[in-house]
């Protein structure tokens, strides 16, 4: 499945492709899960975006004015991509922890810069009360740093399973990293924004759709109820997931897949 980020220039990007939206985190299928939950435990400030019954993940950012602002894609709380949110701002909340039970906060305002169905553009910064219990992790930085051919991190609270079937599907609430490789950037024309990745196989390189077929010891792509989680290089936020497309005969959020 193409996982796809929306590159942080001039407005934040978004790793989207045009696609479907993932269906889970995959991971490669000779690794424990154990060990992309350790990984997770260095991002306090991704934590998930409950609009409702559904949710979506999301990253507590550093602001100028001291705010504390939220990250997180627009289709999340835009569904007819109009730019607008459709989505009452009591049922938003921000909840952190590894397994969710860390400080949450609700919602006070909600601002969608430039959403019009394309994954580029597809960017949501919410902004939140204070915590109801206990302080907020601080927020990570943004960077507009192009990370072309750099390794990056992946952190969301969705669904999860590995690259090969059965495909279970699984939710949990838990909240898990993994690695890649930013195989490609566009800086112009119809994707302009869009960061893509692929879903290396650990033993088969004819599963890789771009780049490099090396996969990262911990490689993994998206999957559903990541949509908004960061894409972090550096250290810093450099893409917010959209969602992708899957360029293979097999399911979604399997090896071969672009995010």
């Amino acid at each position: 499945h193409l996982l796809c980020v929306v590159f942080l220039t001039t407005m934040l990007a978004s790793l989207s492709a045009a696609g479907e939206i993932q269906r889970r985190l995959a991971i490669r299928d000779d690794v424990e899960d154990s060990q992309h939950l350790v990984l997770a435990e260095s991002f306090d400030a991704v934590g998930n975006v409950q609009i409702g019954n559904r949710s979506c993940s999301g990253t507590l950012v550093k602001s100028t004015d001291g705010s504390l602002k939220v990250l997180t894609s627009a289709h999340c709380v835009d569904r007819d991509s109009d730019n607008v949110s459709d989505v009452k701002l009591s049922s938003v909340s921000f909840h952190t922890g590894l397994e969710l039970e860390g400080p949450s906060a609700h919602a006070v305002a909600i601002a969608i810069p430039k959403w019009d169905g394309k994954g580029a553009l597809d960017l949501a910064v919410i902004t939140l009360g204070g915590a109801s219990t206990g302080e907020l992790p601080i927020g990570l930085v943004v960077s507009h740093t192009n990370p072309e051919g750099q390794p990056v991190t992946l952190v969301g609270y969705g669904t999860h399973g590995n690259g090969m079937p059965p495909f279970e599907n699984l939710f949990d609430g838990r909240r898990r990293a993994a690695t890649n490789t930013a195989d490609a950037v566009f800086t112009d024309g119809e994707l302009e924004g869009q960061i893509r990745t692929d879903f290396d196989h650990p033993r088969e390189p004819a599963f890789s759709t771009m780049g490099d077929a090396t996969p990262t010891p911990l490689e993994g792509t998206s999957g559903e109820g990541d949509s908004g989680a960061p894409l972090i290089s550096g250290g810093r936020v450099v893409g917010i997931l959209h969602g992708g497309e899957n360029p293979t005969d097999f399911g979604f959020s399997e090896y071969g897949d672009i995010s």
